[in-house]
Order: C-alpha cells, then structure tokens, then sequence
C-alpha cells in the first residue's frame, strides 16, 4: 500500500507509561495548541483521548506515529479506542468530520 498526504511522527517511550504516552503523543499531535487545558497533566484518559479524536487541525487524510519502546495495557487500550475511532466513528461524531487512517507502529525496544 501506498500512503500519500500523511502526517507521521515519531515517539519515545522508555518506561512505556501512560504519561509518557500522554505527554509524548499530545506534543506529537500538537494538542496543547489547540486544547483548553493548560498542561497534559490536568487530562485524565477520557479527555486526552476525547482530543485525540477530534485533530481539525491536522489536515493530512493519514496520521502515522511510531512508538518507540513497551507500552502498558492501559496504552494499548487507549491507542486502540484512537484508531478504532478514526476508521469507524469519525462520520458519525464529528460535524462535517471523515474517517481517516490512524495507525500506530510499535517498536518494542525493551
């Protein structure tokens, strides 16, 4: 397959811990710019996630982030509500929102 207009970053996760997920991803995604909150750590799962699902300001139709390091369950839980989101509810919640291609590539460096 062959991706065009795509949006790639890449992240560091050493201790594979949802704040450095969340800290890690959200300066990925350039959330704080766009966000209310202040700081990451006033974002609980369901409001970071909540951000991650919404990007009006990334335009590119492929978003593509790759993980460097382990990652908990609760990260895998919450990268997976984000792709899942982006390929199946998008249409539907979010006015005049597409669906788009969100992947995650994890390398385990352990």
């Amino acid at each position: 397959m062959i991706l065009k207009n795509v949006y790639f970053r890449e992240i560091n996760i050493p201790g594979g811990t949802w704040e450095e997920f969340k800290n890690e991803l959200g300066a990925a995604l350039d959330i704080l710019s766009n966000a209310t909150e202040e700081s990451y750590e006033r974002m609980n799962i369901a409001a970071f996630t909540d951000w991650a699902t919404d990007l009006h300001w990334i335009k590119e139709e492929n978003i593509i982030i790759k993980v460097n390091g382990p990652v908990t369950k609760i990260v895998e839980e919450v990268m997976n509500d984000i792709v899942n989101f982006w390929a199946k509810d998008a249409e539907r919640c979010i006015a005049g929102g597409k669906n788009r291609n969100f992947e995650f590539i994890l390398v385990d460096v352990k």
